[in-house]
């Protein structure tokens, strides 16, 4: 294989051809996780990491006719196991078990204030005055269960912008007071789709099967798990802590 500019020299691995560049040059061999057939991987891996652009040249392998294989037993096991680690270093996982984490705490949060705002009276209040919605498409509206998980999640936003910003996506953060602020209220804006997401189908939920704890909670897992933190996840990264990547 060649490089469409002749001049530039190429070096071979196997079937990999790489152009020699500062980010090859860069390479730091000597702290690969491996030394057997896991290193190309890794090679590869860290290239890709530093901006380098990758073409793959599609090859057709036929039945070995001759000769035997260079990989050892282990190989396959050795190069897995570099593929898991490389994965568990990589900073987007780690972000992610990070935001993960975050998640399960605003949970919690979630979850405790939703039974607490349940039992206040002003929200009772605040469902009846919503009363004659009851036999139409809005009779989420008349359970106090709704409203209260408004509130609920509420608090959540506030526990998740706390901890994502100082924790899950610092390095992203911008100094200052004012950016805070900032960030604040535009994470309050773009999770009002999280809030009307949990509120209606809680409330939906507790006027099908019964406002109780047990609704409420379920309701509030699976919503959260399948419709909340799929939206939360693209926003967070999009909107909110989006990293401004210099231009390959």
């Amino acid at each position: 294989m060649y490089p469409e500019n002749n001049s530039s020299a190429v070096i071979c691995f196997g079937l990999k051809a790489t152009r020699v560049s500062a980010a090859f040059r860069s390479l730091d061999f000597a702290s690969f996780l491996t030394r057997g057939f896991g290193y190309k991987l890794e090679m590869l891996f860290r290239l890709v990491q530093s901006g380098a652009q990758v073409r793959e040249v599609p090859l057709k392998f036929r039945l070995r006719e001759a000769g035997e294989s260079k990989m050892e037993g282990q190989a396959p096991l050795e190069i897995l196991w570099t593929c898991i680690l490389l994965r568990f270093r990589h900073e987007g996982t780690r972000r992610f078990l990070k935001f993960a984490a975050v998640g399960l705490f605003g949970y919690i949060v979630n979850a405790l204030l939703l039974e607490v705002f349940s039992r206040m009276a002003f929200i009772s209040l605040i469902a009846g005055s919503f009363e004659f919605l009851r036999s139409s498409v809005l009779a989420f509206l008349s359970q106090g269960a709704g409203w209260a998980s408004v509130l609920s999640v509420e608090g959540a936003i506030i526990s998740n912008f706390l901890w994502n910003n100082f924790w899950t996506f610092k390095s992203d953060q911008s100094p200052g007071v004012r950016r805070i602020v900032e960030r604040m209220l535009g994470f309050n804006l773009t999770s009002i789709g999280a809030i009307i997401l949990q509120s209606v189908a809680v409330g939906s939920a507790a006027r099908v099967f019964g406002d109780s704890t047990v609704v409420r909670q379920v309701s509030l897992v699976g919503t959260i798990g399948l419709l909340v933190l799929p939206y939360n996840w693209l926003v967070y990264n999009r909107l909110i802590w989006k990293k401004n990547r210099p231009a390959a």
